[in-house]
């Protein structure tokens, strides 16, 4: 849906940046991240970074997470995690929470019409 999104801002593209922000830093390298967005769109960007650093984004966004694994030393484990968009303005002020599921149209009206302001 994001890499639809940037193709439909033609022009504009330049000025919107997807990120998608890893909750689980041990699994998704940089490398991991970047091959991931790359297999939707040369135009999206994966971050992560330490779990103090992700805390702090998981905490600024109110994202929770959870880790759920059979032991200890699981290394086949799965995560739970908020899944919504967060719409940043060109400032990185926070302007809309879309929720998951949402249709694509009315996040493409969120970004429409914030470029218009722009």
């Amino acid at each position: 849906s994001m890499a639809k999104l940037t193709r439909s801002l033609g022009a504009r593209k330049n000025k919107v940046q997807v990120l998608f922000i890893s909750v689980d830093p041990a699994r998704d390298s940089p490398e991991q991240l970047k091959d991931y967005v790359r297999f939707f769109s040369k135009d999206l960007v994966g971050l992560s970074g330490s779990e103090a650093e992700l805390e702090a984004v998981k905490d600024a966004y109110h994202v929770q997470s959870r880790v759920f694994r059979e032991n200890e030393n699981d290394e086949n484990y799965s995560i739970d995690h908020s899944a919504n968009l967060y719409v940043l303005d060109q400032q990185g002020k926070l302007v809309n929470i879309v929720p998951y599921g949402f249709p694509l149209a009315h996040v493409e009206e969120i970004v429409h019409a914030l470029l218009e302001k722009s």
